[in-house]
């Protein structure tokens, strides 16, 4: 019998939440065994203690010295497994609450997994077919196919020898993001733009050293988010973070993660240019702005790092 198409429609939509569903539904029930164990705390516990010690005294009164021991351990016992009965329902409750948690993180971290996979996939075959063309085409094609942007050089006539002028015109902010989510403009609104001045100089500067101070952090076996490098360039702006800024990064102890830092030497480059573009709409001039595009080795997936790397004499030899 074929299922009703809303039937699947509804089950795949769960299938989506279901570790959403797992937490919430764990957390509530962990919520739930608390409020439980409160109520019958104040409802029961003083019943359970009023008749325990009301049988204490009846054995002090009414057995022989010689029956004590044995009446007052009976008696404890009983009293223990009225409490344990008490408290049943509300521990239960903890104990499948826990579960639940314990499900729906192992299925996320399942999907991240995937997720992770799927992102290295993709980047390498991006990395080789950028290569393929860089080599056959040069450095100004490879640019023209991931920004649309095309550029010129141009020679200073009155000096040949002179090294030739390179120029990249580009259109919207927007267009450069469809082409590369990671390109970021470093325009007026920008932290570091209103700190350096607007000076292309200075800011590129700035970029170089913080550059340098990342891959420090990165070899001292610190987490690199993509997040906190444009916090740190245009301060707390929503619309320059990316949506998968938070996960994606450097992460030296992550091997997975280490394995796909292009090249050698510094593992992150946050790929300095810079491109001529108009002020705004109602402003036609052209304005020199410095831009930016580091592009993540992956995800970060503390969960994955195998020990802590060893420094001896300057260099890393290995993992602990």
């Amino acid at each position: 019998m074929k299922k009703p198409t809303w039937l699947i429609k509804a089950g795949a939509k769960l299938a989506e939440k279901k570790p959403d569903i797992l937490v919430g539904t764990g957390i509530a029930l962990m919520a739930g065994a608390a409020v439980l164990g409160c109520v019958q705390t104040a409802k029961h516990m003083n019943d359970v203690l009023d008749e325990h010690n009301a049988e204490m005294e009846d054995i002090k009164e009414k057995c022989p010295e010689e029956e004590q021991k044995a009446e007052i351990r009976t008696r404890y016992f009983n009293t223990s497994l009225s409490i344990v009965k008490m408290y049943a329902g509300p521990v239960a409750m903890l104990g499948v609450g826990a579960t639940m948690i314990c499900l729906g993180h192992g299925e996320m971290k399942k999907r991240y997994t995937i997720m992770a996979a799927a992102y290295e996939t993709v980047s390498k075959a991006y990395d080789t077919y950028r290569k393929r063309i860089s080599e056959k085409y040069g450095e100004d094609a490879d640019y023209y196919g991931r920004y649309g942007v095309e550029t010129k050089r141009e020679a200073d006539l009155n000096d040949p020898e002179k090294k030739e002028q390179v120029k990249r015109v580009m259109g919207s902010e927007d267009q450069m993001r469809a082409a590369s989510p990671y390109f970021r403009m470093i325009d007026q609104d920008s932290f570091l733009f209103k700190e350096c001045g607007g000076s292309p100089m200075h800011i590129r500067s700035q970029l170089e050293r913080f550059e340098s101070s990342l891959n420090t952090d990165y070899f001292n076996g610190k987490p690199i988010y993509y997040n906190d490098i444009i916090k740190w360039i245009f301060g707390i702006n929503a619309d320059k973070m990316s949506d998968d800024g938070q996960f994606v990064g450097w992460y030296l102890r992550d091997p997975v993660n280490a394995e796909n830092v292009s090249g050698s030497g510094d593992p992150i480059k946050l790929n300095i240019s810079t491109v001529t573009s108009v002020v705004s709409d109602d402003d036609p001039r052209e304005m020199l702005y410095v831009c930016i595009d580091p592009i993540p080795a992956g995800v970060v997936s503390l969960a994955r790092g195998e020990g802590v790397r060893v420094r001896k004499g300057g260099k890393y030899i290995g993992q602990i």
